[in-house]
């Protein structure tokens, strides 16, 4: 609460129930980060979780490695991930030694704008998949590895419609260049923590 100290200033009143002129009690609401990415959950989902905005989301894409344990599978993934990274393409890469279905559950929950799947099965059908957060399955591109990253960044129109933005500018707020971000499996939801050397912004999104 501000009190009366500027309405008092700028005899700023209002007349009561008893015609008297009252001074107005002032109050004080900001829109900070935590409420902006709360809005923009509230407009942008689905029952399967969060469809964040490519211009707000913590990563851009996520690259799925089904089986971890395989080399050619993951060197098709880390490289991939550097070639996406050298693009200025914010990418995480999920290579977890779990089923392919609890991965794909928790990248819709999460609301990675993009998913990228690479697999043994897959590369042996001649690629990787690529696919939307806010399309339809049956929009599934099977994509040659060697095009992948190009298939991805063509024109900005699978990491952003409105064109490629930096992390930075996406955020909309004068952030430094130590701004990370970092997410971890908590329990059966996801945490996202947001970190400057200003602030954390921590978002707890729990499955039902």
């Amino acid at each position: 609460k501000l009190g009366t100290k500027y309405t008092k200033a700028f005899n700023t009143v209002y007349k009561d129930e008893n015609a008297a002129e009252t001074l107005c009690v002032m109050g004080c609401y900001g829109v900070g980060v935590t409420r902006t990415l709360q809005a923009v959950i509230e407009q942008s989902h689905d029952k399967d979780g969060i469809i964040w905005p490519s211009s707000v989301a913590p990563y851009q894409v996520v690259i799925e490695n089904l089986d971890p344990s395989v080399e050619e599978v993951t060197k098709v993934a880390d490289d991939l991930e550097k070639e996406l990274s050298g693009r200025g393409i914010d990418v995480i890469v999920d290579d977890r030694e779990d089923r392919p279905g609890v991965k794909f559950k928790d990248a819709d929950l999460i609301g990675f704008p993009v998913r990228v799947v690479v697999g043994a099965k897959g590369l042996a059908n001649g690629g990787v998949e690529v696919k939307r957060r806010d399309e339809d399955k049956s929009k599934t591109r099977i994509v040659p590895v060697a095009e992948a990253a190009s298939a991805i960044d063509e024109n900005g129109s699978y990491t952003n419609k409105e064109g490629k933005l930096s992390f930075s500018t996406r955020f909309h707020i004068a952030f430094d260049s130590g701004f990370q971000g970092l997410v971890n499996r908590y329990k059966r939801g996801v945490l996202f923590m947001f970190k400057n050397k200003w602030f954390s912004v921590i978002l707890v999104i729990v499955a039902t």
